[in-house]
């Protein structure tokens, strides 16, 4: 899949009784990321926005008070992770690839197929973020520059004085 097309399908592998429980139950359960098997899942990305951000900060050469800005703002994002739930249900572009095959049905199992259009819409009605997980570092921090970029620049035109920084610092 190329970064402006979208796939006609998206897979979920599973096996039998994940099966039977999706066709019974009409639905997914999706699993909370504190609880996968690496822990670090949960905050990966706001740590790599931070970091993002941190990064721009430095760019900033001649504005103490915005350099200041955009590490509080880093700073927040990685105390608010904390505050905020991720939840994931597996699926993948791909209709049968072994990396999946051992990895959600070690015993056999199922790969079944899910408009993608379909679960864009059921995600979007119910306040969901549908998103990709991406592996590759070059198309991560290009992602993460796309989707944070604007905010960014209005941080950048923030003008605060150094009493406002420590306040902001403090709360």
């Amino acid at each position: 899949m190329t970064d402006n097309t979208k796939p006609e399908y998206l897979y979920h592998y599973t096996d039998a009784a994940g099966l039977v429980g999706i066709v019974q139950g009409k639905m997914f359960w999706a699993s909370g990321l504190r609880y996968m098997n690496d822990v670090l899942e949960d905050k990966f990305a706001d740590q790599q926005a931070a970091q993002f951000i941190r990064k721009r900060g430095l760019q900033i050469k001649d504005n103490e008070q915005q350099r200041i800005g955009m590490n509080l703002v880093a700073d927040k994002i990685n105390e608010d992770s904390s505050q905020t739930y991720t939840f994931a249900v597996s699926m993948s572009e791909e209709p049968d690839l072994l990396s999946q095959w051992r990895a959600y049905t070690p015993e056999g199992g199922y790969s079944i197929g899910f408009f993608f259009e379909s679960i864009k819409e059921i995600a979007r009605h119910n306040n969901f973020t549908l998103a990709k997980c991406v592996y590759k570092v070059d198309e991560r921090e290009k992602l993460i520059a796309e989707r944070i970029e604007n905010y960014l620049d209005s941080i950048q035109n923030w003008a605060i004085s150094d009493q406002e920084s420590e306040k902001i610092a403090n709360i």
